[in-house]
């Protein structure tokens, strides 16, 4: 009989935790799972790339943000008795725990009682699986390349791991600072890498043609959300130190959006910088910018595993990488990529090191696409398979 998962997370939008879900929902056995997604606030740009066998339902929790009042005044004018029902019970929660979740478990999840069910982020998603679904198993995936939470926000996400039989993180750094933070949950982490599905990214590459090339000319790419962690003004300050040094014709392509677009943006205009950097913003299918790149620039200071340089590195690309958490189990210096310190300095010599020794190449190329292989769909997913057959 096969095993009934259900899967919840926010939305489907372009983003590394959302692709990382997409392609385990893409890989799963549906012959040995009956496979269900709850989403809680949009379908998504990916949504139309779920095989048709998933069933995905969205449960909109927008009405409920905001204040009490605000809440009821647009529940009621809406007629959505249903998102005034849960705002009710979020407030319950705040007094008097956040087990009172299980009073939406009808509205918001159904009365349906599965095998297993994953919170595929910290806060609501896991919160839900915890306290509102009827389930044998309970999972929690991390995602995050470090841990900030504030000390309540913490204790909130403890008490939801206990609620767990697994907390599954995406690296060993991941793990570490984990069971660093909470001793007690060391025996539930357990990690599992984010998957690479080589055949496909080499496919979607060829999708089109993002940027013709110029020859005698570097074409630089970076792929990131626009938000502070990822460091995206370093792109800026690194174009506007090699334009004055004066040596080398570059382009510099930054794939992505967020929050920081329009300071980025004018910063770009404040720096007479417009005809070195473009902000293309999203591609639901940014590899034909990767594998168009002379070389790929990762310039964020957090990351848990670094999906998109693996992604590069499977295409043969030469990255210069930021050190963080989930890069330094894979990326080696001068061997498959280039490794900079967390430093606006760092990444500009290092950049300026990756044009001068471009004979190189080859070699890191030839590592990088061999790194990439070791996390490739089939090896993933077969540990994904065994975590929820147990």
């Amino acid at each position: 009989m096969k095993k009934k998962i259900l899967f919840i997370n926010g939305h489907l939008n372009v983003g590394g935790v959302e692709k990382s879900l997409l392609d385990i929902l893409r890989h799963l056995d549906v012959n040995k799972f009956d496979i269900e997604l709850l989403l809680l606030e949009d379908f998504g740009d990916y949504y139309d790339e779920v095989p048709e066998k998933i069933k995905v339902r969205l449960f909109d929790l927008h009405n409920t943000y905001g204040n009490i009042l605000n809440c009821i005044i647009r529940c009621v004018k809406q007629k959505d008795w249903k998102s005034l029902w849960v705002r009710i019970v979020f407030l319950f929660t705040k007094y008097f725990g956040k087990d009172k979740l299980k009073w939406i478990r009808k509205t918001v999840i159904g009365n349906k009682q599965y095998d297993c069910v994953v919170g595929f982020r910290p806060g609501i998603a896991s919160e839900l699986a915890a306290y509102a679904v009827k389930s044998n198993k309970k999972i929690t995936w991390w995602h995050h390349g470090e841990f900030n939470m504030s000390e309540s926000q913490a204790m909130d996400y403890l008490k939801v791991c206990r609620k767990m039989d697994q907390i599954v993180v995406v690296s060993k750094g991941c793990k570490q600072f984990l069971e660093k933070r909470f001793p007690e949950l060391k025996d539930m982490i357990c990690v599992i890498p984010n998957m690479l599905d080589i055949d496909e990214i080499q496919q979607k590459a060829f999708a089109y043609v993002p940027f013709e090339k110029h020859k005698g000319n570097w074409d630089l790419v970076t792929v990131g959300r626009m938000a502070p962690e990822k460091h995206l003004e370093n792109v800026i300050y690194t174009a506007e130190y090699l334009t004055n040094i004066g040596k080398y014709d570059f382009r510099w392509f930054v794939v992505g959006d967020g929050i920081e677009r329009k300071y980025l943006e004018e910063l770009i205009r404040g720096k007479k910088l417009s005809d070195k950097v473009f902000l293309v913003g999203n591609k639901s299918n940014p590899y034909p910018y990767l594998k168009n790149a002379d070389i790929v620039i990762h310039t964020s200071y957090v990351e848990s595993q670094c999906l998109v340089v693996l992604e590069a590195m499977s295409l043969g690309k030469v990255c210069v990488v930021t050190e963080s958490v989930g890069p330094r189990e894979f990326a080696v210096d001068r061997k498959n990529s280039f490794l900079a310190k967390p430093m606006l300095e760092n990444l500009e010599q290092t950049i300026v090191e990756a044009f001068e020794n471009s004979q190189e190449f080859e070699f890191i190329k030839k590592n990088a696409v061999y790194t990439a292989q070791s996390y490739s769909a089939k090896k993933v997913i077969s540990k994904v398979e065994k975590l929820f057959m147990e």
